[in-house]
């Protein structure tokens, strides 16, 4: 994270990581037949997303941010289904026949799980006081800049947690793992691609 709080540069970094392992797979591994898609999908699933969602829990990210995550992981997934964007099958075609969650969907959970770790934390814990922490003064002009909190309560809405009962319902375990893992199994971002 940059002095002003923009992730671009990690995103750029976690980006490029994913783009090296693509390509040192791809001539020997997922351009190979021989492979079954269901190693591909494993080696996607252990090694490929790790690599690009390190440390994704604390990103705020823009649209514009997830399209670029997005269209990372679409190349992966593109060649384990062997279609090409001349194809013109959409994302959310490939990714429900392979079974793949959405990139943002699984971000989204992890920044879920740990809104409720640092929730059921104590007090005295830094990230704590960082997530009860209110910056002083104004905005700079201009258009807002989403903040991390902005991002998660969107996120718990999405899953039909109100804003003022979130602290609530990270304090129960069993609900907050519930809320935390009910996004939409397959396909896109629910009402894009």
């Amino acid at each position: 994270m940059s002095q002003s709080g923009k992730i671009k540069n990690e995103l750029n970094a976690r980006i490029a990581a994913g783009s090296r392992l693509f390509y040192a797979l791809n001539r020997k591994f997922l351009s190979k037949d021989e492979v079954s898609p269901e190693t591909k999908l494993a080696v996607y699933r252990s090694v490929y997303t790790p690599i690009l969602t390190h440390s994704a829990e604390s990103w705020a990210l823009t649209k514009k941010e997830y399209d670029r995550l997005q269209a990372s992981e679409m190349k992966y997934l593109r060649k384990v289904a062997k279609k090409t964007r001349w194809d013109r099958v959409r994302n959310t075609t490939i990714r429900t026949g392979l079974k793949v969650r959405p990139m943002d969907h699984v971000i989204k959970d992890a920044q879920l799980r740990w809104l409720g770790h640092v929730v059921r934390m104590p007090n005295n814990r830094y990230p704590k006081r960082a997530h009860e922490a209110r910056p002083e003064g104004t905005r700079p002009r201009g258009r807002r800049r989403i903040t991390w909190r902005e991002n998660v309560q969107e996120a718990a809405k999405e899953r039909g947690v109100r804003r003022d009962r979130i602290e609530e319902a990270c304090l129960d375990r069993t609900r907050w793992r519930r809320v935390c893992q009910s996004s939409t199994p397959f396909g896109g971002r629910r009402g894009s691609d």
